[in-house]
C-alpha cells in the first residue's frame, strides 16, 4: 500500500508558499444569504491546445488503442468489471458533445439582475482574501473560502459557462489555480467564469478535500465536501448569468480525487470532469490515500457524465495504476463498451497517448491521457502546477513535452452540454 509523503508535500508546499502576494484590498457587500447558509466576501479564509503537429502540419494520434497503458502497473486488470452491471440502466439526458467551445450567444430568457461585473471576487486575484461561507450542512460549522474571476467582455445578459478547479492536498487555491495553472488566463479567453475553492485549511501549511481515502483533515473528518461545492455555486448563480448546462470541475491530486468524487456524486450539476494524478477514491478500487476509513463507498452517477483523466506512469506520489480502473467504472456507468480506441481529443503526441472508450450513452466521453515517464505534474505548466517553477519540479517528477493540462481540460469538457 502507497501512501502520501508528509514529507514530500510539506517541501513541496513550502516552496509554493512564496508565490502569492498578500494586499489589503477594499472589502465588497455582503451577498445575502439563504436560509441554510450565510456568505461573507473579503475576509481572510483563515479557517480551515495542446495538440502536436508534425512536420507536414498533420495531428498524429497514436494508432494502437493503448489499453494496454491503462493496465500498465495493476494488479487486477479485471477486477472492475463487475462494475459493468449497470451498464444496461435506463437511458438518462444527454450529455452532447459541442462542436467547438463558442459561449453561448443568445440572452438570458430570465430577468434576473446580477451585481458582478467583469473581475475578481474578492478584488485581486493574488490576494490572500477570500469570499467565506458559512452553515453548509456537513461541514461541521466551519467557515469556508473561495475566490471566483469573472472573465473579461463578460456580458450579465449572456449565460457563461463555469469551471471549479481544486488544488491539491496542503495547497491552497493560490498556489494551485492562480500561481500553478493558466486557469486565469485561460478564463479570459475563452469566456467562462473560474471558481477556485479553498480545501478545509487544516492540513498543516495548506488544505484537503474529502476525496474519500484522500486525503488528510477533510477525508478524516468526513466533511461533506461536496455540499460545500453545491453551496458555492449557489450562492455564485446569485451574482453571474451561469450557464447551467455547462458546468465543470478539475483538479490536481487530492483535487483530481475529489473532482472523481463529484462526477460519482453531482453528476446532476457537473456535465465533464476532468482530473489529473487523482481515481476514485473508495477502498474496493484499491485507491490509496491518507483516510483508512472513507465515506465514499461508491460510485454511482446520476446522469451520464463525460470524464477526461490525465495521468503520469512516473507519478511518484499517487500510483498511476488506479487510473484505468476508474475510467472503466465511469465508462460502465456510462455504458460505454470496453474497448478503446485513439482519442480524437485530446490527441495523442510526444510523451502522451490519449485513448477513449468507445460507444458511450448520453452523448458523453471517457477518455485517459498516459503521459509517458511523467511525474506528479499539471502537465504544461513550468512549476508541474506548485506554483514554484523550476524548484517544485525537483519532488514531483517530469513534466510533459507535449500535452497542456489546461488547454486539455478546457477543450475536453466545453465540448459537453446538457
Amino acid at each position: 500500500m502507497h501512501s502520501y509523503s508528509k514529507l514530500t508535500f510539506c517541501l513541496l508546499i513550502a516552496l509554493g508558499a512564496g508565490c502569492t502576494t498578500t494586499a489589503d484590498e477594499p472589502t465588497p457587500p455582503k451577498s445575502e444569504p439563504d436560509d441554510s447558509e450565510a456568505v461573507d466576501e473579503g475576509s481572510t479564509d483563515g479557517s480551515d491546445d495542446a495538440t502536436d503537429d508534425d512536420d507536414d502540419g498533420k495531428q498524429t494520434p497514436r494508432k494502437d488503442g493503448g489499453s494496454s497503458l491503462l493496465d500498465a502497473g495493476r494488479a487486477d486488470a479485471g477486477r472492475i468489471d463487475a462494475g459493468r452491471a449497470d451498464a444496461g440502466r435506463t437511458e438518462l439526458p444527454d450529455a452532447s458533445p459541442r462542436p467547438d467551445a463558442t459561449i453561448p450567444t443568445s440572452p438570458d430568457a430570465g430577468a434576473a439582475t446580477y451585481d458582478w461585473v467583469a473581475g475578481d471576487y474578492p478584488p485581486n486575484i493574488n490576494s490572500t482574501n477570500y469570499l467565506t461561507i458559512t452553515g453548509v450542512a456537513g461541514q461541521k460549522g466551519k467557515t469556508r473560502g473561495y475566490k471566483v474571476h469573472v472573465p473579461k467582455g463578460y456580458d450579465p445578459k449572456v449565460p457563461a459557462p463555469v469551471l471549479f478547479s481544486f488544488h491539491g492536498y496542503q495547497q491552497n487555491a493560490l498556489m494551485f489555480t492562480v500561481s500553478g495553472t493558466s486557469f486565469v488566463k485561460k478564463s479570459d479567453e475563452k469566456g467562462f467564469i473560474l471558481v477556485i475553492p479553498n480545501g478545509n485549511q487544516e492540513d498543516g501549511i495548506g488544505g484537503s478535500w474529502n476525496g474519500g481515502v484522500c486525503c488528510g483533515s477533510s477525508a478524516q473528518q468526513k466533511l461533506d465536501d461536496v455540499a460545500l461545492v453545491r453551496a458555492i455555486y449557489a450562492d455564485v448563480k446569485k451574482h453571474v448569468n451561469v450557464d447551467e448546462r455547462r458546468v465543470y470541475a478539475t483538479g490536481l491530486s487530492n483535487g483530481g480525487f475529489f473532482t472523481h468524487r463529484l462526477g460519482c456524486e453531482a453528476a446532476d450539476l457537473f456535465v465533464a470532469i476532468a482530473p489529473l494524478a487523482g481515481s476514485i477514491g473508495t477502498k474496493e478500487l484499491g485507491a490509496i490515500g491518507t483516510n483508512a476509513d472513507p465515506d465514499l463507498k461508491e460510485c454511482k452517477p446520476s446522469k451520464p457524465i463525460a470524464v477526461l483523466a490525465m495521468h503520469g506512469n512516473g507519478d511518484p506520489i499517487v500510483p498511476y495504476a488506479g487510473m484505468k480502473p476508474s475510467l472503466d467504472l465511469f465508462a460502465a456507468a456510462n455504458g460505454c463498451s470496453t474497448t478503446t480506441v485513439a482519442a480524437k481529443q485530446p490527441a495523442s503526441g510526444g510523451d502522451t497517448t490519449c485513448v477513449t472508450y468507445e460507444g458511450c450513452k448520453g452523448g458523453v466521453e471517457v477518455t485517459g491521457c498516459t503521459v509517458e515517464k511523467g511525474g506528479h505534474c499539471w502537465f504544461g505548466d513550468a512549476s508541474c502546477g506548485t506554483g514554484a517553477p523550476g524548484i517544485g519540479n525537483l519532488f514531483v517528477g517530469n513534466n510533459s513535452t507535449f500535452l497542456n493540462a489546461t488547454d486539455a481540460a478546457w477543450e475536453f469538457v466545453s465540448r459537453f452540454s446538457r
